[in-house]
């Protein structure tokens, strides 16, 4: 196995939000953080508007939301993977395999900007 460039203290090791790996951690997730919040928010709010038309459009708006949920998670989840992919590429220097991910990720989003 190959050295890592910095250690890791038993501190980190044993209670991570002393460290730094959960300052990492909430950088790199806060914009699917604030997606699902603005998602969230939204679903809310066309709740709340759709809720002057009656019990009849409110039944339909929830499950619906739900659904789109679903949908973007799913996507958000997959594209996630496409930048850990080129990371580790870009780590081998393989640059190739950079662009078709990158491409890849692409059409995935278009495609799931279609869907939803």
């Amino acid at each position: 196995m190959s050295e890592c460039s910095h250690e890791i203290s038993n501190t980190q090791l044993t209670n991570p939000s002393q460290g730094q790996l959960a300052v990492s951690l909430l950088k790199l997730a806060f914009p699917i953080i604030t997606t699902m919040i603005s998602q969230t928010v939204m679903q809310f709010v066309d709740f709340a508007m759709v809720s002057k038309l009656g019990t009849d459009a409110m039944a339909a708006v929830m499950p619906a939301g739900i659904l789109v949920f679903c949908f973007n998670s799913f996507g958000m989840g997959v594209l996630s993977m496409v930048n850990s992919l080129v990371s580790q590429s870009l780590g081998r220097k393989q640059l190739a395999d950079c662009a078709a991910y990158t491409w890849q990720g692409i059409y995935v989003a278009m495609v799931m900007g279609i869907l939803t």
